[in-house]
């Protein structure tokens, strides 16, 4: 008798093992889910639309214009993402590396009142204007005559004041001198 009750406290044993083995598969699953779902769910998207790349080739090879913004305005909302496209050719004789910088300009309410970064009023807002954009801030390196057409992601915070956001987009070189002109863009708050 006492051998039965231990063979039977074995088979007890080894099937609490196996549901506890089991549970612990599945709620790693699900662990691991979750944060692919919340991972692309924070992606940056940076894919831009055909007709903007279209339109980004358009003015670099076209126009001949060393930087080109074809969209420069868009409306969007509190917690939302706003995309815009931004081109670079290198129209020197020779390789040369690139860097893009965006920064916040200014912000105009509503009723006409304007702030800039250095404003107190622009601190209750959970991100300033100027962490909102997201962009590649690496090296570009082109040779001559080649392009690039990249993608500038504005993270519009859920406390976001409403009104028009000015930010400028400036392109320099290795040396840190402007390439090209200063594309300005602004985004409407609703």
């Amino acid at each position: 008798m006492k051998h039965l009750n231990q063979k039977g406290a074995i088979e007890l044993s080894i099937n609490m093992m196996v549901v506890i083995i089991l549970s612990l598969v599945i709620v790693g699953s699900g662990v691991t889910l979750l944060y692919k779902f919340i991972g692309s769910a924070t992606d940056i998207q940076t894919d831009l639309d055909g007709q903007t790349q279209q339109e980004i080739e358009r003015i670099l090879i076209d126009e001949g214009r060393q930087t080109a913004m074809p969209i420069q305005t868009k409306i969007g909302e509190a917690g939302g993402n706003l995309l815009f496209g931004l081109g670079i050719r290198n129209t020197l004789d020779m390789e040369q590396t690139f860097t893009i910088q965006v920064t916040f300009d200014r912000m105009t309410t509503p009723g006409g009142t304007m702030y800039t970064i250095d404003d107190k009023e622009m601190e209750g807002i959970e991100m300033t204007p100027s962490d909102w954009p997201l962009y590649n801030d690496q090296l570009i390196t082109m040779q001559s005559g080649e392009y690039t057409k990249e993608g500038i992601n504005i993270a519009i915070p859920k406390n976001a004041p409403k009104g028009e956001y000015v930010f400028k987009t400036k392109v320099t070189d290795i040396q840190d001198q402007p390439y090209g002109r200063t594309q300005p863009f602004t985004i409407q708050i609703k």
